[in-house]
């Protein structure tokens, strides 16, 4: 039976960078509102998974000087389908955790896995297939690497 679920807030500090996120998170899912300001943008995201942690939703908005930008991106259209179950944001940790909690890489030891994301890139919101490769580090910790693959999708932009 899932626990029953509560909303925290996170947030994350780095150069030129800041985002929070309002997180629910049960034992086998995840849904989060968050913002992610940067000197050259503002960005708002909500991300939701299925179980076992499998990315489901995206829908993301970004404001620039030229203009706003919007990504709708659904589990079933590319390239968030077949071998590809997560989400990877730009700059986000978040996103990053969505591998590492499906397959417990936070609880320390275990091999080095690979996984195949839909990475969003920011402030561009274009989506591209990316190979990347999770290596545990031990206790709730672990690290990834990413090397790009040439597929992309972009998004929609209104203003000028």
């Amino acid at each position: 039976m899932d626990r029953i679920a509560a909303v925290k807030i996170y947030a994350w500090q780095g150069p030129d960078l800041f985002e929070v996120a309002f997180v629910e998170l049960s034992d086998d899912r995840l849904t989060a509102r968050g913002t992610q300001l940067r000197s050259s943008y503002r960005l708002t995201y909500v991300v939701e998974t299925s179980s076992m942690f499998v990315s489901e939703l995206l829908r993301a908005e970004v404001e620039t000087v030229h203009g706003i930008g919007t990504l709708d991106l659904r589990r079933g259209t590319k390239p968030l389908r077949d071998d590809v179950l997560d989400l990877d944001l730009q700059a986000s940790p978040l996103f990053n955790s969505l591998p590492a909690l499906r397959d417990r890489l936070h609880q320390g030891g275990g091999e080095a896995r690979a996984y195949t994301m839909a990475f969003v890139h920011v402030p561009e919101l274009s989506v591209e297939r990316s190979a990347q490769r999770y290596v545990p580090l031990g206790a709730a910790s672990c690290a990834s690497a990413a090397a790009r693959s040439p597929r992309t999708s972009s998004s929609t932009r209104t203003g000028s």
